[in-house]
């Protein structure tokens, strides 16, 4: 991965995981906002594979099936942990879904860079 392409997947990555963390703190539950959460999530994948010049086809659904099971075992383990209690079921929420999407991030970024170097490889 380039330093220009890593400041581009920085402000990306960064940007979503804010939103969704905002999204996450609004709700103490975390059902009711998995569908703006998994929008906010697709759009960063997509985002990402705009600066890796990236077809979206099959590794956007792969990306796309990981970020919503991943979000939901995450966020269901953190509301069981402590949902249940006044105001930390909104702080749990919300860290669940910034980490995650952060988390997604990155992996997504780094396999698109991997598999353009893997390509670059075999035409050279």
């Amino acid at each position: 991965m380039t330093d220009n392409e890593r400041i581009k997947c920085h402000a990306v990555i960064h940007s979503a995981a804010a939103g969704t963390t905002a999204i996450g703190a609004a709700n103490p539950f975390s059902v009711a906002d998995t569908v703006p959460i998994t929008s906010a999530q697709v759009t960063m994948i997509m985002l990402l594979g705009e600066i890796f010049d990236k077809s979206m086809t099959e590794s956007l659904a792969k990306s796309i099936w990981e970020s919503f099971w991943m979000a939901c075992a995450g966020r269901f383990i953190a509301q069981v942990l402590g949902g249940w209690i006044l105001g930390v079921g909104n702080v749990l929420n919300a860290t669940t879904a910034g980490a995650l999407t952060e988390y997604i991030g990155w992996e997504v970024a780094e396999q698109f860079a991997k598999e353009r170097e893997v390509l670059d490889a075999v035409k050279n």
